[in-house]
């Protein structure tokens, strides 16, 4: 299961943006184009899909922090529309032996839209849920659903063909699929959950399916990390924990390297192979206990009679550590990393990137400014953001102009000069309905 698009709108700059994904997504422009938006508006998801929305949007600052704003004010709903695909449905499938039942495995496709709105009041913008809706499609081979399934944010199903059963009982059905898979304290109504023993019912036969379906969505979207590391906080000692994921900024770096050594003993026996490739001298990475019940890195060089601490080593190893984890941790199926060339040397960074395409399953989005790396990948790969009416845009940068293309496959050139030639308009600072 991976994310195909994320539509975002009215968050921040992004007043209405399609991120199309793939397994590398690279995302370069100028300063002030909306790419550190891009990736707070992802961490934004993913919080929704892992803490619910009143969490999220604390952590976020509140509604204002996050909307579109024009003269000052808040323009329209904050919305996003997140659509997975599933190729490979086995594990989705039924367990009903009926012969109606036992279909081929085909793709299957999971779209989620929502929209908050502001609510004013005296003093701050309040916010609510507005729509919700929930869509799970396939063909007849893939998935035991005939066209679609559309329910709104009361669970009440809009629109349900070849429906096997009675409306009212479809519709407690798929509420309670929203109620349970999605968002905590969404507004909901629940409904009597189908139990095991039920399964000869008609609509179960759909509802157990998509419920599989939409959790693992949930999983999926849940995952979202976005990474900025920050050597000195990097540095720091970090409190264990017993499955503690990477933070933003990576203070809690020896704490995410103690667990994959415990748990994951041959993700960090990677991990170890990678630094002491990119970091001359470097024989192995330890992490030990402190005075004070914590957790701290510790570097053995070659040559050297003791280890080094944290503070001792340079930016760019401690920032290499935070991002070889980050890549190499299963529990992350999408991470997203601001301008990972920061502190790294361009032969450090070509080796990180390949690190990108030996991870299966496993979406990275990157924002850059380096030409190292925006000439390391695949063209097609490359994003291009920029600013327009005040809103940021986005697409591919082979295809923003054909001549473009043209220029590229002929040869004589690479990319990241035809993007730094001031031949793509939109590649120039500034606003480009202003040029």
């Amino acid at each position: 299961m991976r994310l195909e698009k994320v539509r975002l709108s009215g968050f921040r700059s992004l007043r209405d943006l399609t991120l199309e994904l793939g397994d590398l997504t690279v995302i370069t422009g100028p300063n002030n184009a909306g790419k550190s938006n891009l990736l707070a508006g992802l961490a934004f998801l993913g919080d929704v899909y892992a803490r619910g929305l009143d969490a999220a949007m604390q952590t976020a600052g509140g509604y204002d922090r996050i909307a579109y704003r024009r003269g000052g004010e808040a323009v329209g709903s904050v919305g996003f529309d997140v659509d997975v695909t599933d190729p490979a449905t086995d594990s989705a499938r039924p367990t009903s032996t009926s012969s109606a039942m036992q279909k081929s495995p085909g793709d299957v496709r999971i779209r989620h839209l929502f929209n908050i709105d502001a609510e004013a009041t005296e003093t701050v913008s309040s916010y609510a849920l507005g729509s919700n809706h929930l869509r799970i499609s396939g063909t007849a081979d893939s998935f035991p659903l005939a066209t679609a399934l559309h329910v709104d944010s009361s669970g009440v199903v809009t629109d349900f063909a070849e429906l096997p059963t009675a409306r009212e009982e479809a519709e407690n059905a798929v509420s309670e699929i929203l109620a349970e898979i999605f968002v905590k304290n969404w507004p909901t109504n629940l409904a009597t959950l189908f139990r095991p023993e039920d399964a000869d019912n008609k609509f179960y036969a759909i509802s157990e399916p998509a419920r599989n379906l939409a959790s693992r969505m949930r999983g999926v979207v849940a995952g979202i990390r976005i990474l900025r590391p920050v050597p000195h906080l990097c540095r720091q000692p970090a409190a264990p924990g017993p499955n503690v994921l990477l933070s933003q900024y990576g203070e809690n770096l020896p704490a995410v390297a103690d667990h994959l050594r415990r748990a994951a003993p041959a993700t960090w026996l990677s991990v170890q192979e990678v630094m002491t490739t990119v970091v001359p001298g470097l024989l192995k990475i330890d992490i030990v206990p402190t005075e004070d019940r914590k957790l701290a890195l510790r570097f053995e060089e070659r040559g050297v009679g003791r280890p080094w601490t944290a503070g001792e080593v340079s930016d760019g190893t401690v920032q290499a550590l935070a991002l070889v984890l980050a890549l190499f941790d299963d529990r992350i199926p999408l991470l997203g990393i601001e301008e990972p060339e920061n502190a790294l040397h361009p032969w450090i960074l070509r080796e990180i990137l390949k690190v990108c395409t030996r991870q299966a399953g496993k979406q990275v989005v990157m924002t850059t400014h380096s030409p190292v790396l925006v000439d390391y990948v695949p063209a097609e790969s490359v994003h291009l953001m920029w600013r327009e009416g005040g809103q940021s845009k986005i697409g591919k940068m082979l295809e923003l102009d054909t001549d473009v293309r043209k220029v590229w496959e002929g040869g004589g050139t690479n990319l990241f000069e035809l993007y730094d030639s001031g031949g793509i308009p939109q590649a120039t600072p500034g606003d480009a309905e202003n040029q």
